[in-house]
């Protein structure tokens, strides 16, 4: 049979569509921030078998999620057997790949059939099964990290062996924990699978969903000090707790929120070549899967998140080059703490080639923010206000400056990560240069933006003609900005 590519219309509202899928779902699982513009001069390629005037002889597209880059352009291309959506990227014009988890969670929905014999289900129907698609695409990815595994992406996406049924139905079953209490309290819970070892339990008849299915073994795992240790079958193998651990143990830290540190070296003393897979349901009602030290995918308010390093390392690299691998894994901790604190936070990273533009502006607004302004500095300029609250207020501000000054004077890259969090609570932004120079702590940014989102935003925004800003909201959710327009976000 010939196959025939022509170009169609593109319509987002239709539910039937691919590129409705792609916009509503896919798309929202990458970080890289797609602009309404982009989505409006997006092209669509459709395949028929039938040819007419407008129809090019051509081969069908292959399943896939990648980024092109040309002299001139960045497009990220999504296709199926039958189309393909060419989105324009202006505002990315660096190389990053897509990950391996996202593409089989794109395969996974693409292969959802909305018609059941002649009738179409409802869009209600439709999104439903696209938001148990992304869980089934996730699990269909984990499946294929364990050993004896074939990675086949054809068979995988259509059904999920017993190990990848295990994944989906824990999955399952910590959505309905994060929903109730036991005794009045939130739970926690989770396991470990050392993905590289191929051990079991012959004939073993109890297993980890048996005891996730009993309410009285409910509070018997506390993250981040404790969780079991299970084979690919889902059998339980051992109790693992925090006692136990080895806390000198050699591995990067800075791919996981502090708060989560114990429980990833529980993670790493039990796995053979740190090679693991771990769901958790953490107290806060959010679900984390973590690969390899990495929390990688986050289910928080009903919704997948991606937090992958990859995306957060290029994003940064593309808009300041002057920032080294080991300065954004600081700031990828940074962030992730933050967000899993459920604080909120705000950063900027002031460019160094716009940070005396930055001061000039910074001193006359913010002067009593400014970690290198000296305190004899401080008080010529207090001298010169004449209203007598006003100077009471300043003079207050000075006293905090020096603290901070005492607490916290030194290399953002070099502090203490503990103290970086507590930091970052306080009212205003942690403001640093490119090279981690800390310019200001707890600062209340003179907003330009006071009327659009909230103060976090409105700051991030302000700050962002000047570099690049990250805000973390109380949610968990994070936006980084740039000449105040988003360029990533996990929301």
């Amino acid at each position: 049979m010939n196959y025939y590519m022509k170009k169609i219309k593109v319509d987002y509202s239709n539910p039937y569509n691919y590129e409705y899928l792609i916009k509503n779902y896919i798309a929202k699982l990458l970080p890289i921030k797609i602009n309404e513009s982009d989505w409006k001069s997006a092209t669509l390629e459709h395949m028929t078998n039938t040819k007419d005037n407008d129809a090019i002889k051509t081969k069908k597209f292959q399943e896939d999620i990648k980024i092109i880059n040309d002299e001139t352009k960045c497009s990220i291309i999504f296709s199926s057997v039958e189309n393909k959506l060419t989105v324009i990227l202006n505002d990315f014009n660096k190389r990053m790949k897509i990950t391996g988890d996202v593409k089989y969670i794109h395969s996974a929905l693409i292969n959802i059939p909305i018609e059941h014999k002649k009738n179409v289900f409802s869009k209600q129907y439709v999104d439903a099964m696209y938001k148990c698609g992304i869980q089934f695409g996730i699990c269909s990815y984990l499946q294929t990290l364990l050993v004896g595994i074939q990675k086949n992406m054809k068979e995988t996406i259509t059904n999920l062996d017993n190990r990848g049924v295990l994944f989906y139905n824990i999955l399952d079953k910590f959505e309905e924990w994060s929903l109730k209490t036991y005794e009045g309290e939130t739970i926690s819970h989770g396991f470990l699978l050392d993905r590289s070892s191929k051990e079991t339990i012959k004939n073993y008849d109890f297993k980890y969903l048996d005891l996730l299915q009993r309410n009285e073994f409910a509070p018997l795992i506390d993250l981040p000090f404790s969780l079991f240790k299970i084979d690919q079958e889902g059998n339980i193998l051992k109790y693992l707790s925090h006692n136990t651990s080895n806390k000198n143990l050699d591995y990067p830290k800075f791919y996981h929120p502090l708060n989560l540190r114990e429980y990833f070296d529980l993670c790493n003393t039990e796995s053979s070549k740190k090679k693991y897979i771990s769901i958790a349901l953490l107290k806060k009602s959010e679900i984390i899967i973590a690969i390899d030290n990495q929390v990688n995918w986050v289910k928080r308010n009903g919704n997948w998140h991606n937090y992958n390093f990859i995306y957060f390392n290029h994003t940064l690299k593309n808009y300041n080059n002057s920032l080294n691998f080991s300065n954004i894994n600081k700031l990828f901790s940074f962030t992730i703490s933050v967000s899993f604190a459920k604080k909120g936070g705000c950063i900027a990273i002031i460019d160094l080639e716009n940070k005396k533009e930055f001061l000039k502006k910074f001193n006359v607004n913010n002067w009593f923010d400014n970690l290198s302004m000296t305190k004899s500095n401080l008080l010529k300029r207090l001298d010169k206000l004449t209203n007598p609250l006003e100077k009471e207020f300043y003079n207050k501000k000075i006293e905090k400056l020096d603290i901070l000054k005492k607490i916290a004077n030194n290399n953002f890259y070099s502090l203490d990560e503990r103290l970086l969090l507590e930091l970052s609570s306080m009212d205003g932004a942690i403001i640093i240069d490119s090279n981690g120079k800390i310019l200001a702590i707890s600062s209340i940014v003179d907003l330009k933006k006071r009327g659009e989102g909230g103060g976090r935003s409105a700051a991030a925004k302000t700050l962002s003609e000047y570099g690049i800003a990250i805000k973390i909201s109380e949610d968990g959710y994070v936006e980084m900005y740039y000449e105040e327009k988003i360029i990533y976000s996990i929301k």
